[in-house]
This record gives C-alpha cells, sequence and structure tokens, in this order.
C-alpha cells in the first residue's frame, strides 16, 4: 500500500464565523497544503488528504460548548442539527487508510452534517 499523509482541517476552511479570522485562515492553507503535497508526491505514490470536521463534541471543545448559546448557534449551522462525534471521522479516515482510498489524493472530505451546503 501506498504511503498515506493525512490532515485533520477544520471546515472553517470553507466557511466564515466571526472571530475565527486566524484559526479559519490557517485551516484554508492546510487545505491547500494537502492539494499541493498531493500534486508534488504523486509521482511517489504517496497519498495526501485531509478531513474537515464541523464542530465536533471532544475534550478540546468541551469549555466553547458549555455556553449554551455557542451550542445552539453552532448546531443551527448544521443542517443535520446536531454536532459532530470523534466517531463521525472514523469511516473517512479508515477508507483513506485502506485500499478503498488508493486512488485519492489531493481531497478534502468534509464530515460536516452539511454544514458547508449552507
Amino acid at each position: 500500500m501506498a504511503p498515506h499523509i493525512n490532515r485533520v482541517a477544520s471546515v472553517s476552511s470553507n466557511v466564515a464565523n466571526i472571530d475565527y479570522a486566524a484559526y479559519a485562515s490557517s485551516k484554508a492553507a492546510l487545505s491547500q497544503l494537502v492539494r499541493a503535497l498531493a500534486q508534488e508526491r504523486a509521482t511517489k505514490n504517496i497519498l495526501v488528504n485531509a478531513i474537515e470536521p464541523a464542530l465536533t463534541e471532544t475534550k478540546l471543545t468541551r469549555e466553547y460548548l458549555s455556553d449554551q448559546h455557542f451550542r445552539q448557534n453552532a448546531i443551527d449551522a448544521i443542517p443535520m442539527h446536531h454536532l459532530g462525534l470523534p466517531s463521525d471521522l472514523f469511516g473517512p479516515i479508515i477508507m483513506l487508510m485502506s485500499k478503498a482510498g488508493a486512488f485519492i489524493t489531493g481531497q478534502t472530505i468534509y464530515v460536516d452534517g452539511g454544514r458547508t451546503t449552507v
């Protein structure tokens, strides 16, 4: 199997949120890096991809999500009307790391409950 370089970016690379300028621009840069590295590494059969989750309930987001106004605004921005869970990321990661993803490179897979469609 080909070596893989997989990254976790964020839907913030593609959607605008107040007070997220630095975070969003860094995630957008990561998404572009995935595309550029995929081009550069393809001849060496190295796959480069990313997943971009919407806000996901983790230990790192617990404090933000304890603010009910923030939490509700985040949920309202997701067409599926719930936050992501870490387990939602497993399928796309496994696919990218397996033979099923052997011909995928330079891609970002949104795991976002439709967040980037609004």
